[in-house]
C-alpha cells in the first residue's frame, strides 16, 4: 500500500506520526511524509496548494492520513475536500480532536477516523486493504461504507512499549533543519495519572476507563538507550529532549539516569512535577546530565491551581522545586498559562510575580483554551465562559482568549510581555501601562524574540552551540 501523511510545518519531531510511519515501513508498506505550508522549498514540503497536488500526483497514495489536534482540524479538512475533488484515496483522520469530537466522521470528504492510539489500528487497515481483507470490524476505527457507519470499541492500549519500532527518524530527517538541529526528541513513558482540568490526558485515558498508574507505560531502560545511541551515531546531536509529562514517572527512573550518564552522557532537558522532586530526584536529574528542565506552575492563585484546574499542588513545592534548581545549577522553565476562568488581571500579576520570585531562565506564559475533552471545556461552555463552538480555536495558544472574560485585552498582552518582565522585573510598572494598549505587532514581536533568545543562548544552549 503506498501511504501518505500531511502534516503541518513543524518543529519539534512528531514522534507519534514517526511511530506510525516506523510501523507501516516494517511491514513493507511505502510511506511518504508531506509537509505542507512549509517555510522551505524542500522535497517531501509543500507551500501552496499546486504543490500539495504535485507531490500527489507523483506518488499517488491508496491512503492519507491526518493527525488533528483541534484548531488544525479545519486546515486538514479543507486540504483533504481539495484532494477527494482531484485524487481517489481513502482518507483517515486520528488525534485528539477526533478521539474527543467522533462526530468529525459526518464530514463529507472523511473516510475512516481512528480513536486512541494509532499503531495497531492503522497498521491492521492498511494490511487488510492491501490484501482485500474486510476493514469494518477493526477495533479503535470508526469507518464510513456506502450508506452505513461502522462504530467499533477500543483496544486495550498497548502494554509492551518496547515492542514498537524506534520512530522512523529518516523521513523527517531528510529535511535539512531537522537533520542539522542539535536537539532531538525521545520519550520513555507514554500517559500521566494526574488529572489536570484543562488537559486531554484525564478525558483520553477516560475514554478507556483507566485510573491512576495505571494510565503510565514506561519503555524498557535499555530499549531507550539503544534508540538514543542509534541517533547519537547516524545524525548532530547535542542534547536530548525527553518530551515524557513528567520524566520521573519512568518506574525505571533512577537506572534510566544511571545508564544514560553511562552510555549517552550528552545533556538532556526534561519535564518535571514540582511536586513530585526533592533533593535527591533532582540530584539523580545532575548526575545524569540533565541541562534543563520545564515545570508547569499555571498560575500563583491556590484556589484556582487546587481547584478549578486540579493540580493540587501548593505554592511552597513550586518555590522549593525553583531553590533545589538552582542549587544544582539546572536551568529551567516555568510555564504558566493566563486568562484562566475567573481569573483577575491581579491573579496574572501575581502569577508574574511568583514566577519573578522563582528566577527562572524563562518565564513562560500561554493564553487559556478549553480544549475538547477536557473539563474545563465543559465548565467554560456551561457557565457561559464560551460558546463551545470548536471551530473558535486557532491552531495556537499564545495569540488570543476564547473566553467571554473580564481585562481580554490586557490579559492577551500581558502574556506577550510576561517572559521579558520576569527577566527585568524593573520592567514590571511600564508593562502594568503597556497592556491597557492596543494588541500590536510590537508586543508580539517581543514576546516571539526574547522566547526565541532565552531558548537560544540559555535553557538549551550547551557548549556554545544553539539551537
Amino acid at each position: 500500500m503506498r501511504v501518505l501523511i500531511i502534516v503541518n510545518d513543524f518543529i519539534i519531531e512528531p514522534l507519534g506520526l514517526m511511530s506510525i510511519i516506523a510501523v507501516l515501513k516494517k511491514e513493507s508498506h511505502k510511506v511518504e511524509l508531506l509537509k505542507i505550508n512549509s517555510r522551505r522549498k524542500e522535497f517531501g514540503s509543500a507551500r501552496n496548494d499546486e504543490e500539495i497536488f504535485n507531490f500527489l500526483e507523483k506518488f499517488s497514495p491508496d491512503l492519507i492520513l491526518y493527525s488533528t489536534t483541534t484548531g488544525m482540524h479545519k486546515l486538514y479538512l479543507n486540504i483533504n475536500k481539495k484532494l477527494k475533488e482531484r485524487f481517489n484515496f481513502i482518507s483517515v483522520f486520528g488525534g485528539m480532536h477526533v478521539s474527543f469530537f467522533p462526530d468529525f466522521i459526518n464530514e463529507e470528504s472523511v473516510d475512516i477516523i481512528c480513536i486512541g492510539e494509532g499503531e495497531e489500528a492503522i497498521s491492521e487497515l492498511v494490511n487488510n486493504l492491501e490484501s482485500g481483507e474486510e476493514i469494518i470490524n477493526i477495533r479503535n476505527l470508526w469507518i464510513k461504507k456506502g450508506h452505513q457507519l461502522y462504530k467499533n470499541n477500543l483496544r486495550p492500549l498497548m502494554e509492551d512499549l518496547d515492542s514498537l519500532p524506534f520512530p522512523d527518524r529518516e523521513i523527517v530527517y531528510r529535511y535539512g533543519l531537522h537533520k542539522r538541529n542539535p536537539i532531538k526528541n525521545f520519550i520513555t513513558t507514554r500517559g500521566c495519572p494526574y488529572k489536570c482540568s484543562y488537559c486531554f490526558n484525564d478525558g483520553f485515558y477516560k475514554l478507556y476507563n483507566l485510573n491512576g498508574n495505571r494510565r503510565v507505560r514506561s519503555r524498557g531502560v535499555n530499549n531507550i538507550i539503544s534508540e538514543i545511541n542509534e541517533v547519537k551515531n547516524k545524525y548532530k546531536l547535542k542534547l536530548v529532549y525527553f518530551q515524557d509529562d513528567i520524566i520521573t514517572l519512568n518506574e525505571n527512573f533512577k537506572e534510566l539516569m544511571e545508564e544514560y550518564r553511562r552510555e549517552i552522557n550528552i545533556p538532556f532537558h526534561a519535564h518535571i512535577r514540582p511536586d513530585l522532586v526533592n533533593d535527591y530526584t533532582i540530584k539523580l536529574l545532575k548526575k545524569g546530565g540533565c541541562l534543563s528542565v520545564t515545570m508547569s506552575a499555571e498560575t500563583a492563585n491556590d484556589n484556582t491551581r487546587n481547584n478549578m484546574i486540579n493540580r493540587n499542588m501548593s505554592k511552597q513545592s513550586i518555590y522549593l522545586a525553583a531553590k533545589l534548581l538552582h542549587k544544582y545549577d539546572i536551568k529551567f522553565r516555568i510555564e504558566n498559562m493566563l486568562g484562566l476562568p475567573n481569573e483577575t488581571l491581579k491573579d496574572a500579576f501575581d502569577t508574574l510575580e511568583m514566577n519573578i520570585k522563582c528566577k527562572p531562565t524563562i518565564g513562560w506564559a500561554s493564553i487559556f483554551q478549553p480544549y475538547p475533552g477536557t473539563e474545563l471545556f465543559n465548565y467554560t461552555r456551561d457557565n457561559n465562559l464560551f460558546n463551545g463552538e470548536v471551530d473558535t480555536f486557532n491552531n495556537s495558544f499564545f495569540d488570543n482568549s476564547v473566553l467571554d472574560i473580564k481585562n481580554k485585552k490586557e490579559v492577551e498582552n500581558l502574556q506577550k510581555l510576561f517572559s521579558i518582565t520576569v527577566s527585568f522585573p524593573f520592567l514590571k510598572p511600564i508593562t502594568k501601562q503597556l497592556i491597557k494598549l492596543p494588541k500590536n505587532n510590537l508586543f508580539n514581536f517581543v514576546h516571539d524574540g526574547w522566547k526565541s533568545y532565552c531558548f537560544d543562548n540559555k535553557l538549551y544552549k550547551v557548549n556554545g552551540f544553539k539551537s
